[in-house]
């Protein structure tokens, strides 16, 4: 069996690229930018795969090389490759010999959005570029998870170990309702839209060579409700920094404009709901990871929308 590394050299040697940066590598993929030249053609064994805008050529530019390993981050590329509005452009590419390796795509560099901007502006940014995507996604549903089926976390903690494992005073009453929210917010959906599913500063980029530049990368590609997406941007881009839950309500108060705007009445309440819930699941999974210090930072926004909630 190859390593990673070996892999991702394969990749390289046949697509004629060469690197351009260091390489990036996560749990569950290896990223390394590239150079393909404009006299290199792809092998015979290798094809472009549709992106849902047009079969392109990757050559004559600097691409991200994607490999993708762990079963969340293929699924995310095949995503990716389908929604043809507020996703990058990639190109995923098919060989024979790699059928037992990972799953292989390239896209342009794109530049990153202010990494650590909690301003208003960058979160009306972020909002626009949800709406967007989700603007593409109504009727997709095929191959997606369901997003209630994410909420199991959530669903299998004792309130009272959230609230002895985080040290959070009254956080047993916080994921209580919150399950309640869950369960609730599931049941009678106000829609239901291919999300994003990890919507964060880190995942939306800059394409100058595209009519709408602002676009996201790395979907989970999960079918929900779409007040999901926006529930993320609360919690970014620093779940610990303290100015997450200084500039809560302005955060708040900036989505809330926007989702009335995009839906023509008020949310607040449903999407407070949301966040309720959403914190409440995010701390499980940290906990679930042993990461007890993100685990209580995130169950403290919890729990400031749950003292906003009436």
């Amino acid at each position: 069996m190859i390593s990673r590394r070996e892999h991702l050299d394969l990749c390289l040697d046949a697509l004629g690229a060469r690197s351009a940066g260091a390489v990036i590598e996560t749990p569950s993929s290896m990223l390394v930018p590239v150079f393909i030249a404009d006299d290199s053609p792809l092998p015979s064994s290798i094809s472009p795969v549709v992106d849902g805008r047009a079969e392109r050529q990757p050559s004559g530019r600097t691409w991200m090389l994607k490999c993708a390993f762990g079963p969340e981050e293929r699924a995310g590329l095949e995503v990716q490759s389908r929604w043809a509005h507020g996703m990058a452009p990639i190109v995923l590419l098919c060989d024979t010999r790699w059928d037992d390796g990972p799953r292989v795509a390239l896209m342009p560099v794109g530049e990153p959005l202010d990494q650590m901007s909690f301003q208003s502006s960058t979160v009306r940014r972020l909002c626009d570029a949800v709406a967007r995507l989700h603007s593409s996604t109504s009727d997709e549903g095929a191959g997606l998870e369901s997003l209630e089926d994410r909420f199991r976390a959530l669903r299998n903690y004792d309130p009272r170990e959230v609230e002895r494992a985080t040290n959070i005073p009254n956080s047993a009453a916080v994921v209580s309702r919150a399950r309640v929210d869950a369960a609730e917010l599931f049941a009678f959906p106000m829609d239901r839209v291919g999300l994003h599913g990890d919507v964060h500063h880190g995942n939306l980029l800059h394409f100058s060579g595209e009519p709408q530049p602002w676009l996201f990368i790395d979907p989970k590609g999960v079918l929900g409700e779409s007040l999901f997406d926006y529930a993320n941007i609360v919690f970014n881009p620093d779940v610990l920094d303290p100015q997450t839950v200084e500039r809560f309500p302005e955060r708040i108060q900036t989505i809330g404009q926007h989702l009335h705007g995009r839906y023509g009445f008020d949310l607040s309440e449903r999407f407070l709901r949301w966040v309720r819930a959403y914190g409440c699941l995010s701390a499980s999974w940290h906990l679930e990871d042993r990461s007890h210090r993100a685990a209580a930072a995130t169950l403290r926004i919890a729990a400031v929308a749950d003292a906003h909630i009436a």
